[in-house]
């Protein structure tokens, strides 16, 4: 667990555990975190050849087809697209910035708050725990002014080195500024304590004047108490990529509220995905003390997979809407554009016909048969997590890395596809045969658990390997013996 957040998943919402004195910990303005979530598999594979022109088209295979590579594998670039702060560097933190009214018209209160891996961290035993710090220095600048600057050391404690190496969103960072109105460049530097990793990022801020007319202010939470009045500080735990992940949470958390006008505050709410509306309510903002707020619970099943945008309106006269980006996501790594694109992405990790029911149903129960399908695919039950599926995004991940031909993803090369579907191979032998250009070489991988070789030929010169017919069909038995059963994925 860590020292300060641990953070735990429900099949609701996500929400925290282990929050011991939290609120003096947010109103010093230091929030570090860590998640029981999944276990990264590192997989390297080994990877030949030199890559000059087009391969042959790879056909069509099964029920899902080809596909180009997933921007699951990068979800990074997926939240630099809708706008969030993203930093570059080893510690590839991603969040954003949300402003909200001050105790008067001169002040205005800014929750930075951002996520980050665990294995970004260099951990060194304590005890019977393992232990990470880390910095992290918030700079506000006004053009080459800087006007603010903010600095925090906060460690990571967790219970044993899996919890070390997790990939997902693990460590959350929170800070509070107090800006005037206005507009900035808040520059956010991360740096391991242990270690050399840094990860850096900038955003503009731009903070309104609240008086000036009706605005509604948005922030997505994990867990939030209202305010009562404009001077006290935001008592919450900020969901700093405003992400829930379909088929496990139910409902998309967003704390809002509303300054100006005639109380009581009705905020419609509309979220579109491409100019699409996908879902629209209203909500009511109550007036606790000084300020009108609430709790827009947005369900998850209406509103599909991928990035979507959440505005309010308030229906005051002149009130000005806000704009909130959301990311709807498969699985803690994972950041898509739709549901049909993951159903592609799983043609090596299930069989066609569990994937033909997923890509076949309506929207209103994807959720559902989303749920059952992870159900019956989790070679682990008695866990929280599906660990299969996992690992088989990582491989793709890597198959990626390793195996590329050209412009043909690895993941979709006949080497790419066995490591995929099987997992790094128990042994690879080196490649023999072949002419002075590698043309005609077979390298044999071989496999302990199905038992079996499959072999693969360079046909080209340029590092184009394919299997051969009875390596494929070899192939072919293990997958579906693979995906055929429940539990077996």
């Amino acid at each position: 667990m860590a020292s300060d957040i641990g953070l735990r998943y429900t099949s609701r919402v996500r929400m925290p555990s282990g929050v011991t004195g939290l609120d003096e910990r947010i109103r010093r303005g230091s929030l570090c975190g860590t998640a029981t979530v999944w276990l990264l598999i590192a997989a390297v594979a080994v990877s030949l050849g030199c890559f000059r022109r087009r391969p042959p088209a790879i056909s069509a295979e099964g029920v899902v087809g080809r596909v180009m590579t997933p921007q699951a594998v990068n979800a990074t670039d997926v939240y630099r697209r809708a706008g969030y702060l993203t930093a570059e560097g080893p510690i590839p933190f991603v969040g954003g910035a949300h402003v909200l009214a001050g105790p008067d018209s001169n002040g205005a209160l800014v929750v930075v708050a951002f996520s980050f891996p665990n294995r970004s961290l260099t951990f060194a035993h304590d005890g019977d725990q393992y232990r990470a710090a880390y910095d992290v220095s918030y700079d506000v600048r006004s053009g080459t002014t800087t006007i603010q600057h903010r600095s925090a050391r906060s460690e990571v404690r967790v219970g044993s080195f899996r919890e070390t190496t997790r990939s997902e969103e693990s460590v959350i960072a929170q800070q509070v500024l107090t800006l005037a109105p206005g507009s900035y460049t808040l520059e956010i530097t991360a740096r391991d304590v242990g270690g050399p990793n840094t990860g850096r990022a900038s955003t503009v801020i731009t903070v309104p004047r609240f008086t000036a007319s009706p605005r509604i202010s948005v922030t997505p939470v994990y867990r939030v108490t209202p305010r009562l009045r404009h001077e006290a500080a935001p008592v919450l735990v900020a969901n700093p990529r405003s992400t829930v992940v379909f088929g496990r949470d139910s409902l998309l958390q967003l704390y809002v509220e509303a300054y100006g006008g005639a109380a009581p505050h009705v905020v419609g709410i509309d979220v579109t995905a491409d100019g699409v509306s996908l879902y629209t309510d209203s909500i009511t903002l109550e007036p606790n003390g000084e300020i009108h707020s609430g709790i827009v619970r947005v369900p998850v099943s209406r509103i599909g997979l991928g990035v979507v945008d959440v505005t309010l309106r308030s229906r005051n006269a002149g009130a000005v809407p806000t704009r909130q980006a959301a990311v709807v996501r498969l699985g803690d790594e994972l950041a898509i554009a739709s549901f049909d694109e993951m159903v592609q992405y799983l043609r090596f990790f299930a069989s066609s016909e569990r994937l033909r029911a997923l890509r076949d149903t309506t929207r209103g129960r994807r959720a559902e048969l989303w749920t059952t399908f992870l159900r019956e695919t989790d070679t682990s039950p008695a866990t929280e997590d599906n660990e299969a599926l996992r690992d088989y995004l990582r491989r793709v991940q890597a198959a990626n890395a390793q195996f590329r031909e050209d412009d043909v993803p690895g993941w979709l090369t006949d080497r790419g596809k066995a490591y995929t579907a099987l997992g790094e191979p128990d042994r690879i032998a080196e490649p023999t045969g072949g002419d002075a250009s590698g043309r005609g070489m077979t390298v044999v991988w071989e496999y302990r658990e199905p038992h079996m070789q499959l072999v693969f030929v360079e046909q080209s010169g340029l590092g184009h390997w394919r299997m051969t017919p009875a390596s494929q069909a070899d192939f072919d038995g293990a997958f579906k013996r693979l995906t055929s059963c429940t539990g077996c994925r």
